[in-house]
């Protein structure tokens, strides 16, 4: 029997050893590993291989950076990011399923853990679809303000012309692609189209600390 390989990332260790513990008992799951903070969440996600990863939402504090972890993993990382927090607002619990997580668990529902685990891994979802649909939405509406020219050059960009390929291919000025990158970069409210690329990645969840 394959195991299914979990990442518990919570900075209480009462809760890690509790979750942990209770994963124990199940046959097909192992906890590979356990991290504390959003650093090393994202370091272990980009050098292990992991089939799910139990995320808390607020790491080190009330930060909410087990929201931006998500995001960050997600870009890197094939595994499937279940929730598993005390928080119950409808914002935080929208934000966590934007960032890239498939599903959310309280932590008064731990008996659910495993039964979630397994159907993560199934990839079975029952908001598979929805959340597909709902983040290409999102990520059209971070370039709603961007005019035509300038949602062509950001396309472009994203997918990672150089700014010399940008220019030959739409057979503009260097001048006016930097205008158009100035534009951009003002219109989604960072300091450089590297981040605004991340910005709308994310769906608008951009935190750079």
């Amino acid at each position: 029997m394959d195991k299914i390989n979990v990442l518990i990332v919570e900075d209480d260790p009462d809760w890690i050893n509790t979750i942990a513990d209770l994963l124990q008992h199940e046959d097909d799951i192992i906890v590979k590993a356990k991290a504390t903070n959003r650093a090393d969440a994202f370091t272990l996600a980009k050098n292990q291989l992991f089939d799910v990863i139990l995320m808390d939402i607020n790491l080190e504090g009330n930060r909410l950076d087990g929201i931006y972890a998500a995001a960050e993993i997600s870009e890197i990382s094939k595994a499937k990011i279940l929730m598993v927090t005390s928080l119950s607002e409808n914002e935080v619990i929208l934000n966590s399923f934007i960032a890239g997580a498939i599903n959310y668990i309280p932590k008064g529902n731990l008996s659910e853990v495993a039964r979630a685990i397994r159907t993560a891994k199934a990839d079975n979802s029952p908001y598979k679809v929805l959340l597909k649909e709902f983040n290409r939405l999102k990520k059209d509406e971070q370039l709603e303000k961007l005019t035509t020219s300038e949602k062509h050059i950001y396309y472009l960009l994203e997918k990672g012309f150089s700014r010399k390929n940008v220019l030959e291919r739409l057979y503009i000025s260097e001048n006016t692609l930097k205008i158009h990158i100035r534009r951009i970069i003002k219109k989604l409210g960072v300091s450089k189209i590297q981040d605004a690329i991340k910005k709308v990645n994310r769906k608008g969840l951009f935190n750079n600390h």
